[in-house]
Order: structure tokens, then sequence, then C-alpha cells
């Protein structure tokens, strides 16, 4: 997924668009989610870890370095209370 801004630099939610966003969590590798366009790369691994209030959709954004490049992607994390659900069903 990609990673958007609007015309103000307000982060747009890389899963519906909207900006009611929040960073509320930073992982750094080797816990860092691996992304898609260079998977654990060959640098450093960052990831901020955020949610949309508008969709409820968690997600990262992630900064990898692989071969003297960093890139930067998004990747989805699920939903916000993904987790709640999982630990009452078990």
């Amino acid at each position: 997924m990609s990673v958007y801004t609007t015309n103000d630099d307000e982060l747009c939610c890389p899963l519906c668009g909207e900006t009611n966003v929040h960073i509320d969590g930073i992982s750094i590798d080797p816990g860092a989610p691996v992304g898609t366009r260079v998977g654990e790369g060959l640098g450093k691994r960052i990831a901020l870890l955020g949610y949309c209030e508008h969709c409820t959709g968690r997600f990262a954004l992630l900064f990898v370095g692989h071969h003297g490049v960093t890139y930067l992607e998004s990747v989805a994390q699920g939903h916000i209370g993904d987790d709640l659900v999982e630990r009452v069903a078990s």
C-alpha cells in the first residue's frame, strides 16, 4: 500500500484515505512488521504503528533500508479491537 498526505501535509489512512489517523506505537527490527516491497531488507526496519478513527483499520508505516535506499510503504495490521476479540475467543 502507498503512503499519502493531503495538500496540508496531513497523513491519510493507507486503508481508506481519511485523515483521522493516530500514531500509537513504534517498532524497530527485529519486531517490526515486514512489508512486501523488499521484505525484511538488508538494513534497519522501523515501523510507525497507527490506526484510523474512520475505518477502524490498524496499519504500519515502514521505513526499510535495502542496498543503500530507504523505502517507505504501509502494511495493513487488522482493525482496532482485533486483539481483544482474539483474547476473548481463547
